[in-house]
């Protein structure tokens, strides 16, 4: 009964944990969309701006504005790198969540795997007891086992 108990505790931390990640996992790409707009409206000014000096000529106004439009394209590569660094960081903590979710469901796999309490003697003390004239809920609580387990081995004995 306490590994029943167990494994559902385990189980339902495994289910939180994946809850966890996905709501993680949601926001972290909501962040990286929002960037990815930011880039896009960045890299389309800054088309305009090389077009807006190609089509000027080269007047001091055209100077000037191919100075601002450096340091805005060198402003924007920031960015854009900030970006690259957070989609990589982005993955690493996804696959650290993945390998920390693995190594959990593979330490949780021995305590999934329930063994019955009953084995070939106790099949046979239950079938001896019911045959001698106990109960059901006698035979289970001379044996400490459920009554269902009692019922259970009856059953695929052909006794009741």
């Amino acid at each position: 009964m306490m590994d029943l108990i167990l494994v559902a505790l385990i189980s339902i931390a495994v289910f939180f944990l994946f809850i966890f990640v996905y709501i993680r996992e949601s926001a972290i790409n909501k962040k990286l969309k929002l960037y990815e707009k930011t880039f896009d409206l960045l890299n389309q000014n800054i088309h305009k701006l090389e077009k807006e000096i190609k089509s000027k000529g080269g007047s001091q106004q055209d100077n000037n504005m191919t100075t601002e439009l450096e340091e805005f394209s060198e402003v924007s590569r920031v960015i854009i790198d900030k970006f690259h660094e957070l989609q990589k960081d982005n993955l690493e903590f996804k696959e650290s969540l993945v390998e920390r979710y693995l190594d959990l469901e593979n330490k949780m796999r021995p305590l999934t795997s329930v063994t019955p309490s009953s084995t070939g003697l106790d099949e046979n003390k239950i079938v001896s007891l019911f045959s001698s004239g106990f109960s059901i809920e006698e035979i289970a609580k001379q044996l400490r086992i459920g009554t269902g387990e009692v019922e259970f081995v009856l059953k695929l004995h052909d006794i009741k």
